[in-house]
């Protein structure tokens, strides 16, 4: 082993820890010395048993290798480990290519709210085609940020089918997601010239 690469497993140890500010420092690190820190960051991703060390292992390899690590992350939405598909999702939508990150759409219904939050999050953000069924769907999901970004999806995404959904939503119990509800059909009625007074209450 060289002393790159003892460098490299000795800044991941950071990885185990709580929080994300060693972590983050320890991955720019790595980034001075990407050729000894890939493979490693990939095996880890692979075969490490600590859920800490793959997930953040799955951001590291995006930073360093950003589009070749695309496969990795797609592979990594399917661990067994939370916060191992969160980080993944986050990995590819901060990748920034639509057409790979459509490969998050299905954990809109993954069992961690979390996940689906940020799942929603990454199709806000990469403005993901192909989800409009599973968004309005998670209008009536458990957890009230995912019903508030279903809200606010609904409105950027211009999904017409999901007035009467936003409509239902402005008697949500939670203010967020009722108040974001009006914004969108604020919105939607604003982008289409139509004002209907739907959100008048």
């Amino acid at each position: 082993m060289g002393r790159r690469d003892a460098d490299v497993l000795s800044l991941m140890a950071t990885f185990r820890r709580d929080g994300e500010r060693a972590q983050w420092n320890a991955i720019e690190q790595m980034m001075n010395h990407p050729e000894e820190a890939t493979p490693i960051l990939r095996d880890a991703l692979r075969s490490s048993r600590s859920a800490h060390v793959r997930a953040w292992s799955a951001t590291a390899l995006a930073e360093l290798e950003k589009e070749a690590a695309i496969s990795d992350l797609v592979a990594s939405l399917s661990d067994p480990a939370m916060s191992v598909r969160l980080h993944a999702v986050r990995a590819l939508a901060r990748l920034g290519d639509a057409e790979a990150a459509q490969a998050v759409v299905p954990l809109l219904r993954d069992p961690s709210g979390g996940v689906r939050m940020n799942v929603m999050d990454a199709i806000l953000r990469l403005e993901l085609a192909g989800a409009e069924k599973e968004i309005l769907a998670r209008a009536g999901d458990e957890k009230w940020y995912v019903r508030q970004r279903a809200a606010r999806a609904i409105a950027k995404l211009n999904l017409t089918r999901g007035i009467i959904v936003l409509r239902s939503l402005l008697n949500d119990p939670h203010k967020a997601v009722s108040s974001e509800a009006e914004r969108a059909l604020h919105t939607m009625e604003t982008r289409s010239g139509v004002a209907s007074g739907v959100v008048a209450r």
